[in-house]
């Protein structure tokens, strides 16, 4: 909310038109401060608990939102010594545009990783939650 208004000094009174400007003032600040400002509180809260998921959640998740095949580290260890494929990019990290909810989250990180998969030639993908 931006508010323009003039300072007027009179010989008599200190500030004409002051008054007026503070009673808005006042009344908004009043608002601002016993109703906005819980329920922007509360918003806050909840959104943030809403996006958090264990490592296992989004382990589990994860993999259902991508097109491209979800690999384990214990899977593409034993298949990259078996000569069944190859790594063409190790240890990306990609950082995927926030979402309102946990899934929303996740969403964005499976576009991006089937994006990726897709740009790099590949088929499939390891996921790496270590951070």
């Amino acid at each position: 909310m931006a508010l323009q208004f003039e300072l007027l000094k009179n010989k008599t009174s200190r500030y004409t038109g002051l008054t007026k400007v503070a009673a808005q003032l006042g009344a908004s600040t009043f608002v601002v401060r016993r109703i906005l400002v819980p329920i922007l509180a509360i918003v806050l809260f909840a959104t943030s608990c809403a996006t958090y998921m264990t490592s296992i959640q989004v382990n589990n998740t994860l993999p259902t939102l991508t097109k491209s095949k979800f690999i384990s580290q214990s899977q593409a260890d034993e298949k990259v010594e078996n000569n069944g494929c190859k790594y063409l990019v190790r240890n990306r990290t990609y950082v995927a545009p926030m979402g309102l909810s946990a899934i929303q989250d996740l969403k964005h990180a499976a576009t991006g990783i089937d994006e990726w998969v897709k740009l790099d030639g590949g088929n499939s993908y390891v996921l790496n939650l270590t951070r």
